[in-house]
């Protein structure tokens, strides 16, 4: 009969939040049937324990599984992500060359247009001294045009 009831109260005092020590006098402890409720306790515990262990294991399965997925999405992220850098850099060095070709053949072309600018400039600049020339003979010959 107390066995019974100070297990009811040990139970009581677990709703409580209190502890054995707390409840109960210090002279149950040396008594037998602490111990068979010891045990009792223990082994709830032991049960308490291993379903969270096997719910821990559950949840990091499923956890590691997710892991993997993600590691395996983002591997193929990074490859495609690889390749078009690779493409971009390919592209660059190409348009780069262009650039270069076509920079080297307007630096050319404008050379060329500065020559003959000048070699045109040239030839206005002697027509125009044999204009001058001309009028200066037509003048001093005296067609009579005054």
């Amino acid at each position: 009969m107390r066995e019974r009831k100070r297990e009811k109260e040990s139970v009581h005092a677990n709703e409580r939040g209190e502890t054995r020590e707390q409840t109960a006098p210090p002279f149950v402890y040396a008594a037998a049937p602490f111990v068979n409720t010891c045990a009792w306790r223990v082994l709830c515990r032991v049960k308490e324990l291993e379903k969270a262990n096997s719910s821990l294991t559950a949840r990091t399965s499923t956890a590691e599984t997710l892991l993997d997925k993600v590691k395996s999405d983002k591997s193929k992220q990074l490859k495609v992500l690889e390749d078009m850098l690779q493409f971009e850099r390919t592209s660059f060095k190409n348009s780069e060359a262009s650039y270069k070709t076509t920079k080297k053949a307007l630096v050319r072309e404008v050379k060329q247009g500065r020559a003959m600018m000048e070699q045109l400039k040239e030839e206005v600049e002697r027509e125009r001294r044999e204009a001058e020339r001309g009028n200066d003979r037509r003048s001093s010959v005296g067609l009579g045009f005054n």
